[in-house]
C-alpha cells in the first residue's frame, strides 16, 4: 500500500479545490454531482443544503413525469419532502389520490384543504378520460390462499380465450429486479388476481392445479401484449411452479394490432410505428378511451392493493380479450385465422438443472404429480376437477417451497441472467435452464442460456459489468450464427425478455480457446470494463 503523506499547506489545498469542485457543480446545476462528493469528502459542514436541493429537484422529476408511486418510494421518511409530494400532486390535479397518500404518510389533515366538490369534479373528468372497469365488484376476485384458488378455477372454467398481464415492483437499481407479485387472467366476464407473493410460497401445488390445466391446454387462446416478457417473468420468479413453464396456445396482440392498424390506416402510420405503440395507444385506438398508466410504476408487492391499484391491474388483463373480439371484427374470419396459424405460439421452460437434484424439488414434483394425475385430462376442462384437487395437494407446500427456492435462490451469483427492459421498470432473469418458443412461421428455435455454474469467470463479469446478454457456446459442431437455423432472432428475443427488434447487438469472447457468442439486447449501454484482465475460471464437471 502506497501511503501519501501531505503538509499542512497541500492539505488546505486540496481541501480548497474540493470546496471549489462542489461549487462549481451546483454553479452549473450538476447537483447529483455536487451531492455526491459533499457525502464522499465530508463537505456537509460547508454545504449543508446541497443534498436537500438534489432530492428536490429529483422529486420535481418524478412528479413531473407523473411517476407517483416512485415518487412516494424516493421520498422515504423525509417529512418535507412527503408534503412537497403531497402538494405537488394536488396541484396536478389528482387530489383524490394525492388525499389517499396523505392518509398514508400519516400527514396532518390541514395540509389539504380543498372543497370536497372539486375533488368528485377533479375524478368525474379522470374517469371521463380514461377506460373504467365497468364489471360489479364480484366479477373481480383476489386470491391469495387454496379456497379462492378453487373459486377462481370455477370462475374461468370454460374459456375459450383468456388475458393474460403480470405486475412486479419495479426496480431503479442496475442488476436488482423482484419476482413477479400478481398474475391477471381474465376472460370476457370475470378478472381473477393471483397473489403470488402469497401463493407461490404458502400454496405452489394448489396454484399449480389451479392455472395448469388452463396454462397448458391447446384450446384456451392466451392473449397479451408483448407477452414474451411477463411469461418470462413468471417461469424466471416462480421456476417451480409447473404452470409456468409451460403455456400452450400464446398469442401476442400486436401483431395483430399492426395489421389492423394497415387496414383502418390508422392516422397513416406505418407497419414500423404502429410496432412501437403502447397497450394504452392501442386501447385508445380500438376501444375509443386510453388507459390510465398512473399506477404502472406502483410498489405491487405491498397489501393490500389500493383501490386504484386493483382497478389499473383487472383493466390491463380485461382489455385483451376485449381487444382481440374488436380486431377480429375488422380483420374478418379469414384473415383473422391467417394471423393466428402464423403468430400462435407456446412457451416452455426447463426445470433448472443445479435444483433437479434437490430432495426438496423431488418432493414438489412428486407433488405436482399426485395433483395433476386427479387433475381433467382433457383440453379446456378447468373447473370442478382441478378445483377439487387444489385443497388435497395442499400439505407441506410452503415447506416444500422455501426449500427449493432456496436451493434455486442460493446460485444466483453465477447461474443467472439479467435480462431488463429499461425505462418500463421491468426487469427480467433468465434463469439457468432453457427457453423455447415455437413459432409456426419460422419453425422451432432452440435457444440455450449457457447459464451453469461453470460459467467461465470473463462472462460471469460481463454480467456484472452492465453487459447483460445470453451466451452460447459454439463448441465446432453446434457453430451457426443467429438466423441460420441455430440462434434465430426470434428465440434470442425471448431469451432476453425483450422485443424482436431489440436484439442488436452481437459479440464474440474466447475463453481456453472456446468461441462463446454473446447476444445482447439493442437498447443497452456495454460496459465491460474489468473483464480485460480476468482469468476464465475453470468449469465444474
Amino acid at each position: 500500500m502506497v501511503v501519501v503523506a501531505y503538509h499542512p499547506g497541500q492539505l488546505q489545498s486540496v481541501a480548497l479545490l474540493q470546496v471549489m469542485f462542489v461549487e462549481a457543480c451546483v454553479e452549473l446545476n450538476r447537483l447529483k454531482a455536487a451531492a455526491r462528493a459533499v457525502r464522499q469528502l465530508g463537505l456537509a459542514t460547508e454545504f449543508p443544503n446541497v443534498d436537500a436541493l438534489y432530492r428536490q429537484r429529483s422529486l420535481s422529476r418524478l412528479v413531473n413525469r407523473r411517476l407517483w408511486q416512485v415518487a412516494l418510494s424516493f421520498v422515504g421518511n423525509d417529512m418535507p419532502l412527503q408534503t412537497q409530494l403531497v402538494q405537488d400532486m394536488a396541484d396536478a390535479g389528482e387530489l383524490a389520490l394525492a388525499e389517499e397518500y396523505r392518509k398514508q404518510l400519516r400527514l396532518p389533515e390541514s395540509l389539504l384543504a380543498f372543497d370536497p366538490g372539486q375533488v368528485a369534479a377533479r375524478e368525474a373528468a379522470r374517469r371521463e378520460q380514461y377506460l373504467q372497469l365497468d364489471l360489479p365488484p364480484a366479477a373481480v376476485l383476489f386470491v391469495d390462499d387454496a379456497i379462492g384458488l378453487c373459486e377462481a378455477a370455477q370462475l374461468l372454467h370454460g374459456s375459450g380465450a383468456v388475458g393474460l398481464d403480470v405486475e412486479w415492483k419495479p426496480s431503479h437499481t442496475a442488476g436488482v429486479t423482484s419476482p413477479a407479485a400478481l398474475l391477471q387472467v381474465a376472460n370476457r366476464r370475470v378478472v381473477v388476481l393471483f397473489d403470488l407473493l402469497r401463493l407461490a410460497l404458502s400454496a405452489p401445488v394448489a396454484l399449480d392445479a389451479c392455472l395448469g390445466p388452463l396454462l397448458a391446454s391447446p384450446y384456451i387462446t392466451k392473449l397479451g401484449f408483448e407477452v414474451a416478457g411477463d411469461l418470462t417473468k413468471l417461469a424466471n420468479s416462480w421456476p417451480f411452479v409447473r404452470a409456468f413453464r409451460d403455456v400452450q396456445r400464446v398469442l401476442d396482440l400486436k401483431p395483430l394490432w399492426v395489421e389492423y392498424g394497415l387496414i383502418t390506416r390508422y392516422q397513416g402510420a406505418s407497419a414500423r410505428i404502429l410496432a412501437s405503440v403502447g397497450l394504452s395507444t392501442l386501447c385508445k385506438a380500438v376501444l375509443g378511451k386510453p388507459l390510465d398508466k398512473s399506477q404502472q410504476m406502483s410498489d405491487w408487492t405491498v397489501r393490500p392493493l389500493s383501490s386504484r391499484q386493483t382497478e389499473y391491474a383487472a383493466l390491463d388483463a380485461l382489455v385483451l380479450p376485449r381487444l382481440f373480439d374488436a380486431m377480429s371484427l375488422v380483420l374478418g374470419p379469414e384473415r383473422q385465422q391467417q394471423l393466428l396459424e402464423r403468430h400462435l405460439m407456446s412457451f416452455s421452460r426447463a426445470v433448472p438443472s443445479i435444483a433437479q437434484t434437490s430432495p426438496a424439488v423431488l418432493e414438489w414434483d412428486a407433488a405436482l404429480n399426485a395433483a395433476n394425475s386427479c387433475t381433467a385430462a382433457g383440453g379446456d376442462r378447468v373447473g370442478a376437477a382441478a378445483a377439487t384437487t387444489i385443497d388435497a395437494a395442499s400439505v407441506k407446500q410452503s415447506d416444500i417451497a422455501t426449500a427449493a427456492l432456496s436451493s434455486c435462490h442460493s446460485q444466483n451469483g453465477i447461474g443467472q441472467i439479467q435480462c431488463g427492459n429499461a425505462g418500463a421498470g421491468n426487469n427480467h432473469n433468465t434463469t439457468a435452464g432453457e427457453t423455447d418458443i415455437a413459432m409456426p412461421a419460422e419453425g422451432t428455435n432452440n435457444f440455450h442460456s449457457s447459464t451453469e455454474p461453470g460459467l467461465p469467470r470473463v462472462l460471469t463479469l460481463l454480467q456484472q459489468h452492465g453487459l447483460q446478454g445470453a451466451y452460447h457456446r459454439l463448441d465446432g459442431t453446434s457453430a451457426q450464427a443467429p438466423g441460420k437455423g441455430g440462434l434465430s432472432t426470434a428465440a434470442t428475443a425471448v431469451a432476453l425478455g425483450v422485443p424482436r427488434a431489440c436484439v442488436a447487438k452481437t459479440m464474440a469472447v474466447m475463453v481456453d480457446s472456446v468461441p462463446w457468442l454473446v447476444l445482447t439486447r439493442g437498447d443497452q449501454r456495454i460496459d465491460t470494463q474489468g473483464t480485460q484482465h480476468s482469468r476464465p475460471q475453470q468449469r465444474h464437471k
